[in-house]
């Protein structure tokens, strides 16, 4: 069974203007920037809608804004009846993943998303370090290079052949050179202003615990991949894990690994970005992966989701829009026969109304890529978003996907 997945970016998948497109035309993404600006303090709208990319590089201002955005999208995505069978976060992505399974309140989610980002960022200004991604080497091999210098640590299992180093600068700036002289690809040093997922930024993970101790988290309505264990883990250990994840290392890859096992063929990220969904490429080839970072992501979503049941494809040239009626009549004949095959769908640019809606048993409309509507011809015609799209008198380019079951 084709399970799916909503996965949470983390740190470093934001960009200025993220949300904003989707505030705009979804009031209820609108209103978690303004009980997310509440709950943290911080003016949400400002930084994620008209804030430059600088300012949004600050731990303490980027985490909030992240995962407000998270929250705005999944809003848009349950407006439209997108639901998971799973979620995961990546990092603080994490906190994101338990509200949207509704484990703890937007409101409480923001709140310890801001303690969070301060306590890393007063933790990275009393003991800095750096960040760099190895590229091209077995993890083990990096995991070795850990081993043998002192002060760095595996951080980020991010995908095969992509592992994040964190520690002292020094430590990391060695490990970098060792890397590339046993055959990485690669070693980029990341714009990060600490060593986090390690032991010195453990500061900030007893800083943090108090706030995490006040909240009460349930089960969630989806279950919940932590990137702490890659196991699948219940309400009782949120907590901890919570906590121990600002220190341990985020184990994406083998968690992402466990999802496909458990059945998980879709992974939609929500969020800014398309971080996510170029890793999960690379864990698994044979999966889905959709980000969901503006509304046409969103769109592509939809009309993923509309089509998912059918197996075949067949494409109606668009030169047939400009048919007159007897010759719609005439090439309704040759359709007809198509129908009789079953598992084909049939693209129609164009002038779909009418005959076409006769030959099939259920069709999705769109309008400029948008899905306006979708089910049984009979009812799809009679949809007022169809026929004002019909009846307009500069009626945009309509796409109709028309299936037989």
């Amino acid at each position: 069974m084709n399970k799916v997945a909503f996965c949470f970016p983390g740190q470093g998948s934001f960009e200025a203007g993220m949300g904003r497109d989707f505030a705009e035309a979804v009031p209820a993404a609108r209103e978690v920037f303004r009980r997310g600006s509440a709950a943290s303090g911080l003016d949400l709208e400002r930084l994620c809608f008209h804030a430059e990319a600088e300012e949004l590089l600050d731990t303490a201002v980027q985490q909030p804004a992240l995962v407000a955005t998270s929250l705005a999208v999944l809003a848009a995505l349950r407006e439209r009846g997108v639901e998971a069978d799973f979620v995961i976060g990546h990092s603080v992505g994490e906190f994101a993943a338990l509200a949207a399974a509704e484990a703890m309140t937007l409101e409480e989610a923001m709140a310890l998303v801001r303690e969070r980002g301060l306590a890393m960022a007063d933790a990275a200004a009393r003991n800095p370090g750096s960040m760099a991604a190895i590229l091209g080497l077995a993890d083990e091999a990096v995991e070795a290079l850990c081993r043998k210098i002192s002060n760095v640590w595996p951080a980020n299992y991010n995908c095969p052949g992509q592992l994040v180093i964190s520690g002292e600068t020094v430590s990391v700036d060695e490990a970098c050179v060792e890397a590339e002289r046993e055959g990485a690809r690669r070693a980029i040093k990341l714009r990060v202003s600490g060593a986090f997922h390690t032991p010195l930024v453990a500061r900030a993970a007893e800083v943090l615990r108090p706030a995490v101790e006040k909240v009460h988290l349930d089960e969630g309505r989806a279950a919940f991949m932590s990137t702490v264990t890659a196991k699948l883990e219940d309400a009782q250990h949120y907590r901890e894990l919570l906590i121990e994840q600002l220190t341990a290392p985020v184990k994406f890859t083998q968690a992402a690994s466990e999802l496909a096992r458990e059945g998980v063929r879709t992974f939609v990220e929500v969020g800014p970005g398309n971080v996510l969904s170029g890793l999960l490429r690379r864990i698994d080839n044979t999966a889905k992966a959709i980000p969901v970072n503006n509304l046409a992501g969103l769109k592509k979503l939809e009309l993923a989701r509309a089509l998912a049941t059918q197996p075949k494809l067949l494409l109606a040239d668009e030169s047939l829009g400009g048919l007159d009626h007897g010759e719609m009549e005439q090439a309704a004949e040759l359709l007809a026969t198509i129908r009789e095959k079953r598992g084909i769908t049939i693209v129609w640019v164009e002038h779909i109304m009418g005959v076409l809606m006769r030959v099939v048993d259920r069709c999705v409309v769109l309008d400029h890529g948008e899905v306006i509507a979708h089910g049984k011809p009979a009812e799809v015609a009679r949809d007022p978003k169809v026929i004002e799209v019909y009846l307009g008198t500069d009626a945009p380019e309509v796409q109709a996907y028309a299936a037989r079951r």
